[in-house]
Formats: C-alpha cells, structure tokens, sequence
C-alpha cells in the first residue's frame, strides 16, 4: 500500500539507506533518505580509493560489515547506485538480528 502525505494526499517515497562517500572522499556516510530529505546516522573514514573500483573500494573498508553492524542487522547487501560525482551505495537488510 501506498503511503499518502497527510497534508496534500501525495504518494511518498518509501525511505531508502545508503551509503555515501563524502566530497572529499575522506569519510563515508549511513543515512536515509526519506521523501528527497538525508537523515544521516553514522559516519566513518574512508580509506583513500586511488585507482580501486567501487567494489574495491566498498569492500576494503568493509562498508557491508560496518552498515550492518550501525543498523543492528546481521547481513546487508550493497548494491551501486552512483559512481558520479560521489559514490554512492543502496543498502538492502538481508537478516535483523
């Protein structure tokens, strides 16, 4: 079922997490977005990417364990939603724990 804003009886976006690495690509972030708004809950450095892929990148800094474990999940799948201009990671729980 659809969600409807209360006030104008719009649909609105079921909230999405993500993982997103910041400007400076010095820190990644966890957050939602909910309805176009970021609501961010925890950050980390970030290991200089230098010629690494995404992947490479996701998994030297061990992105699925740490949102995982920020989320109180025992598993999270990542999944690439956006390489430019900053990388940015979908974030689907697999098991709560």
């Amino acid at each position: 079922m659809t969600q409807r804003c209360p006030e104008c009886g719009s649909a609105l976006d079921p909230p999405r997490i993500l993982v997103t690495l910041d400007a400076d690509g010095s820190s990644w972030a966890l957050g939602s977005v909910d309805n176009g708004t970021w609501h961010p809950q925890a950050t980390k450095p970030a290991s200089a990417r230098g010629t690494a892929t995404p992947q490479e990148h996701a998994e030297r800094d061990a992105l699925a364990r740490w949102a995982a474990a920020e989320l109180g999940a025992k598993t999270v799948h990542l999944r690439l939603a956006a390489n430019f201009p900053q990388v940015t990671w979908r974030v689907a729980v697999q098991q709560v724990s």
